[in-house]
């Protein structure tokens, strides 16, 4: 969970709309920032439309910060569907979103590599990866087990374990 502020800042006569995000101590990932600004940086240099980040970082009290542009408009799903005054915006929206997608599947791991990226080794496959990654997410940030995904995961170690996924994972073929 974050805090999210809206700020108004003026330099040299000039104002604009900023987003401060920050996240508490007890749970903020500085690196898991670090790279979100990055790919931010990146994304919004292609001409995605997303906030342009303008500064990350981490206070002494262990909390850390992004700060982006405000975008304006609205993200409530009834209105941005029902609402007469979004019409013309629905009529775009499809093609907007399309263009914006490829522009974010040209980003490469090596455009923001330096933010500590991780992803799959050369020649390993990335559906497996990101299986084995999202496993290892809900390990490493559980709060509380739920038996529906421990037994999704428990299906796909049977049925995805091979030997060469389990060296490079460290799993068994067998059911827990």
């Amino acid at each position: 969970m974050h805090d999210s502020w809206q700020v108004d800042v003026t330099v040299d006569g000039i104002t604009r709309a900023l987003v401060v995000r920050v996240s508490p101590a007890g749970r903020a990932d500085y690196d898991k920032t670090r790279r979100e600004f990055e790919v931010l940086r990146v994304a919004f240099a292609r001409g995605v439309h997303c906030p342009e980040p303008i500064r990350v970082g981490q206070y002494e009290t262990g909390e850390d910060y992004l700060v982006m542009s405000l975008m304006p408009g609205d993200s409530n799903p009834r209105r941005l569907i029902t609402d007469e005054g979004y019409a013309s915006a629905r009529r775009r929206l499809i093609e907007q979103l399309a263009a914006d997608l490829a522009l974010i599947h040209g980003i490469l791991p090596s455009d923001v590599a330096h933010a500590g990226m991780i992803g799959p080794a050369e020649g390993e496959d990335p559906l497996a990866y990101g299986r084995w990654a999202a496993e290892e997410m809900y390990r490493r940030d559980l709060l509380n087990p739920h038996p529906a995904i421990e037994w999704a995961f428990r299906c796909r170690r049977s049925r995805l374990c091979t030997p060469e996924i389990g060296q490079q994972h460290g799993c068994e073929r067998r059911l827990l």
